[in-house]
């Protein structure tokens, strides 16, 4: 960028960089591939576009160089673009822990319904952690990233009490694990262009009238799992939750309810994983490896196809459950034709996965 005098331009961020910058304009023929190919020296698998520059009505700059970053194939944190969405992951941008009650999860769905569902809210308890005296909300911001496509942790809770932290990191132990099903999801968002990652109730289920009018947030995240996190006046620790026509097992304890039906003042404690599954009824998590990969199938008694994506190579496979009664099945990897082991576990049964290979419960 230049100034009037048609020099080079220096920046200084007053919060970061603290030190005067050189910025590249992107709307200048040439410059993004300029900008790419240096980039590329680094050989990183990707970049958090986070210039804190006040630019006036000059920050399309960022437009192209990200997104040609993003369409060479490497992986983009967006938070500038100028109405745009040009990178992998999409950060609200500044938002506070305070937030969670309106702003934050509004955008979420804006953003969702205009095509772009993959998003995250800043840093768990963003500029909070400290805060012993809010940490509440801390831990409910946490489990809002933990179903979002995105979450990052930029400071430990040292001052919390044991107990406290403990369940900070269940939150981010679940995202790790849900990341698989988070991936495929995203993927198949890319191919579709239906916010598959992050979808509002009124996408995931238009014929439903009673979607529009939930009062408290709650969305799908793919086709199985619908995310129920308490953040409007979750000092109350209860919310009313809408589940839709079908099968729905609360993910923590199992309960089985069958929709459509209101849960009025429903239990949202802390420790708890805010989730539902119906849908499809089928979700992929992982262990502490990319090999440990387990598929959770659960009775939601109608027959299904959910696809998924390899973490590894992008590869697509399948799980096919042909079976509506779980009282005498058996699990067939089609690909290989071996017959797989499987574990029952109330509402649900467990089937070790391996990627690329395709699985049948019959």
């Amino acid at each position: 960028m230049k100034d009037s005098t048609n020099q080079p331009r220096l920046i200084t961020s007053r919060i970061f960089p603290i030190v005067p910058c050189y910025l590249v304009d992107g709307n200048i023929p040439g410059a993004a591939s300029w900008f790419y190919k240096n980039y590329t020296k680094w050989k990183v698998d990707g970049i958090k576009e986070d210039a804190m520059m006040y630019l006036g009505e000059e920050t399309s700059i960022f437009n192209k160089p990200i997104a040609k970053i993003a369409t060479e194939g490497g992986l983009v944190i967006g938070r500038c673009g100028e109405f745009s969405a040009p990178g992998t992951l999409l950060r609200i941008n500044d938002t506070k822990v305070s937030d969670i009650e309106a702003r934050t999860v509004i955008n979420y769905f804006q953003y969702a319904s205009s095509g772009a569902p993959n998003v995250y809210s800043d840093v768990c308890g963003v500029h909070n952690m400290q805060n012993i005296k809010d940490i509440d909300s801390n831990i409910r911001h946490t489990w809002l990233l933990s179903l979002s496509a995105g979450m990052a942790v930029g400071s430990f809770p040292s001052e919390w009490k044991e107990e406290e932290k403990v369940i900070f990191k269940k939150a981010v132990n679940f995202h790790y694990a849900l990341v698989p099903y988070l991936y495929s999801a995203g993927m198949k968002s890319y191919e579709s262009g239906f916010p598959y990652t992050l979808t509002p109730m009124d996408i995931a289920y238009s014929e439903d009238d009673k979607t529009l009018n939930s009062e408290n947030f709650q969305w799908m995240v793919g086709e199985s799992v619908m995310a129920t996190p308490l953040l409007k006046n979750y000092k109350d620790g209860k919310k009313d939750i809408y589940l839709p026509e079908g099968i729905w097992y609360d993910w923590e304890s199992g309960e089985k309810f069958s929709g459509p039906i209101r849960l009025e003042d429903f239990e949202m404690p802390l420790n708890k994983v805010p989730c539902f599954v119906g849908g499809n009824g089928v979700v992929l998590l992982r262990g502490n490896t990319l090999d440990d990969l387990i598929a959770r199938v659960y009775m939601v008694n109608k027959k299904t196809v959910s696809e998924f994506y390899s973490l590894k190579n992008d590869e697509k496979y399948q799980i096919k459950v042909s079976a509506t009664n779980f009282d005498s099945i058996s699990v067939l990897n089609t690909t290989t034709g071996e017959n797989i082991m499987f574990k029952r576990n109330g509402a649900y049964i467990e089937i070790p996965i391996v990627e690329g290979n395709n699985y049948e419960v019959k």
